[in-house]
Order: C-alpha cells, then sequence, then structure tokens
C-alpha cells in the first residue's frame, strides 16, 4: 500500500518532475521499516547478545506493544495536524470508482500488449533467484548464530538505504530496465558465490567451541555488501520503471496492478524453492548414540525396530516425528539447496538470452502505448463514459 500511494503521489502531473525520486524513496525509506522491524528486533530479542552488551530489555510482546503505540501516536499526529491541498479532484480519474468499475479498468490494462509481455517478464525475472532466501537459513542450520546476521543485516539493510542514492548517481533511472539487464548477470553470479559460501561455512567452524571467527564474518560482509548493491539497484530500477510508464491520469490504480504482478513473480519462485529443497534433499535417520530401549515395548521386535529407522527417509512429519521419538535425528545427507540454486542460475542465464530483446523493446515505447486513456480533456470524456458502461 504505501508503495503505491508514493508512487501514485509521484505519478500526479505537478510532480512529473520529481517522479524519478519515487523509487529512490521507496526503496530507501522501505529498507529502512525493515531495519527497524526486523533486525533490530531480532538483535534486542536475543537474550545472549543482550547480555552481553545491553541487557535485555524487548520481548517481542513488549516490542509490538511499543511500536504499535507508535504507529498510533505518528498517524493521528498526521491526521490533524498535516494538511494539503485537494489537487487530486481535479488531476486524478480514478478516484470516487466503485469495485466493478475498478475491475473494468484492470481489465482494461491486462489487454494492453506491452502490459502482457511486462507480465511475462515479471512473472520469471526471478527465478535465477529462487534459494536466495533459504540462504539464511541454511547458514544458520551450519551453527550461525542468527543474532549475529541479526546484526550484520542492519548492517546490510543500511547499505541498501544508501543503494538508490548510489545508483541514482551511476545509472541512467531514465531507462532503467537498460540498467536493469546490465546488472542481471551480475546478480546471478554473486548468487552462486553465496551459495559456494555456504557450503564451505561449516569448515569455518571452530572444533573447541562450535563459533565462527571474525574472518569468515568480514568475508562474508564483503560478499553479500555486494550482493545488496546488486539487489537493491534492481528493485531501484523496477519502481522507477513503473513510475515511468504508470498512466498519470489513473496512477493508483496502475501502481496497484503493477506492484501486484512484482509481488507475486517475486514470492512463487520462492514458495517453490521453498517446498524442492525440503522435498528433494536426502536424509536419513540417524543415531548419535546406542538407541533408548526403554522405548521400545517389545525388545525382540528391535532388529525389525532398527531396520525400520534405517529406512526412514525423513521426508513426511510423521517419519521425522517417529525418528525423533526414539532418540535420533534427521541427518541431510544430500542437500538440494546448492543443485537448485545451479538449476536457477542456468534457467536465468536462459531467460536474459530469451527476453533481453524483449526488456529493450517496452523500454523504447512511448509512454502512449501504457495508456489506455488518450487524453482529450473534458475530465477524459467523462473517463470514458465510466468505463465504457
Amino acid at each position: 500500500m504505501k508503495e503505491i500511494i508514493l508512487s501514485e503521489f509521484c505519478c500526479k502531473k505537478k510532480f512529473v518532475k520529481f517522479s524519478s525520486w519515487a523509487s529512490i524513496c521507496n526503496n530507501a525509506g522501505s529498507t529502512a521499516g525493515v531495519l527497524v522491524g526486523n533486525s533490530l528486533f531480532l538483535i534486542l530479542e536475543s537474550e545472549s547478545f543482550s547480555n552481553n552488551y545491553i541487557r535485555p530489555f524487548f520481548g517481542l510482546e513488549r516490542f509490538m506493544h511499543f511500536f504499535g503505540l507508535v504507529f498510533i501516536v505518528s498517524t493521528t499526529l498526521i491526521l490533524f495536524f498535516k494538511s494539503e491541498k485537494n489537487f487530486y479532484q481535479e488531476e486524478s480519474l480514478d478516484n470516487n470508482f466503485s469495485i466493478k468499475e475498478t475491475f473494468s479498468l484492470l481489465n482494461k490494462i491486462l489487454k494492453l500488449d506491452p502490459i502482457k509481455s511486462l507480465l511475462i517478464i515479471l512473472f520469471t525475472s526471478k527465478i535465477a533467484f529462487a534459494t536466495s532466501s533459504i540462504r539464511i537459513l541454511k547458514m544458520i542450520e551450519a551453527g550461525v548464530p542468527k543474532e549475529t546476521l541479526g546484526l550484520l543485516n542492519g548492517f546490510f539493510q543500511f547499505i541498501q538505504i544508501l543503494t538508490p542514492i548510489l545508483a541514482s548517481k551511476f545509472f541512467d533511472l531514465d531507462r532503467p530496465l537498460e540498467a536493469f539487464l546490465k546488472i542481471y548477470p551480475i546478480r546471478i553470479v554473486f548468487t552462486l558465490l553465496l551459495a559456494i559460501w555456504v557450503y564451505i561455512t561449516p569448515q569455518f567452524r571452530s572444533v573447541n567451541d562450535g563459533g565462527y571467527t571474525f574472518q569468515y564474518f568480514f568475508l562474508y560482509m564483503i560478499l553479500n555488501t555486494v550482493y545488496c548493491l546488486i539487489f537493491s539497484s534492481m528493485a531501484l530500477f523496477k519502481t522507477a520503471f513503473f513510475t515511468e510508464i504508470s498512466d498519470k491520469n489513473i496512477g493508483g490504480t496502475y501502481m496497484t496492478l503493477l506492484n501486484t504482478i512484482a509481488n507475486i513473480g517475486l514470492q512463487w519462485p520462492t514458495t517453490l524453492a521453498l517446498y524442492l529443497v525440503d522435498a528433494l534433499s536426502i536424509k536419513a535417520c540417524v543415531f548419535e548414540k546406542k538407541p533408548n530401549l526403554k522405548t521400545i515395548s517389545n525388545k525382540k521386535f528391535f532388529n525389525d525396530f532398527l531396520k525400520t529407522m534405517h529406512e526412514n527417509t525423513c521426508i513426511s512429519q510423521f517419519e521425522q516425528k517417529n525418528c525423533q521419538s526414539y532418540g535420533a535425528e534427521c541427518i541431510v545427507q544430500t542437500d538440494a539447496f546448492y543443485f537448485l540454486t545451479a538449476i536457477c542460475a542456468v534457467l536465468g542465464v536462459i531467460w536474459m538470452h530469451k527476453f533481453k530483446k524483449p526488456i529493450l523493446n517496452l523500454q523504447s515505447l512511448s509512454k502512449l502505448d501504457w495508456r489506455i486513456i488518450q487524453v482529450k480533456n473534458n475530465q477524459c470524456e467523462a473517463f470514458m463514459r465510466r468505463i465504457n458502461n
């Protein structure tokens, strides 16, 4: 909702000269919010971190209560003390739409040929990076403290706040898709490098205390800082392009549609990857020490029991609980994360080769090609007779 309001605001004719700043403000502000709402809480919630540095003073309940009050007070103050001119009434055509008229408008937008091409691109562009969100989970599985990762994530998000400003200095935001194509292959490379980093992570673990050295986190910060710069730049270019092509007469509705498509295109590969990594990984039920015979009601079936546990693949929840109930543990013997990351990278290279020309074609289109209303005034002829009745 925040993205839609901000971008729709910058789409207005009175502010069109500031439209290139919409993506900068959007990405920087979003990251700052995540920094406070996610990383800061994770750090403060950690008992070990707080005991060592600041003592624990925030749990989930108190954190939500505090920032809930901050949200209520700040929005109430804005409601009563911040005023703005009602310039929307004269400029925007998507005010006071009924639900039926809104969906009719969305249907007309979806029938535009450029939108059809953009929809396919947005739905498939994130396949190459589908396993990126799993990387942190794998590091935690390897014993990297989640509190330390949360602390580092705060640094990475600070980098992401600065990225939109830096990227605007080095890339032409008037042609965001060209910039997107330039850094797309670089992100694929760093996705593979970070997957390799996860693979070698256990080798950095101390034999004595099971912890990780400063050198490990320093190298990780270098790698992930570059990745964050690339990731944030791509998000910046996406928002800049949306702001550029949105019909200024129906900016809110147009931006709602584009952001919805982009979010679906971001989420479905990640969701599928999470499922496939778990489903395709080869696991086994392993006893770290001799099984507890007291948990077996009839000892003469002990051999059958061992055979059953040996054949336990820990795929289903039942098998996992059955394994754990006898003091064993489901161990991943072959992790599908690395295989899927490589497959996704290959698909990303194929995608880039196939869609490079269509993407450049979309960039070269006139803004009129993205409009369903060729403006003639008189409120666009009563807004196309209320979307053709």
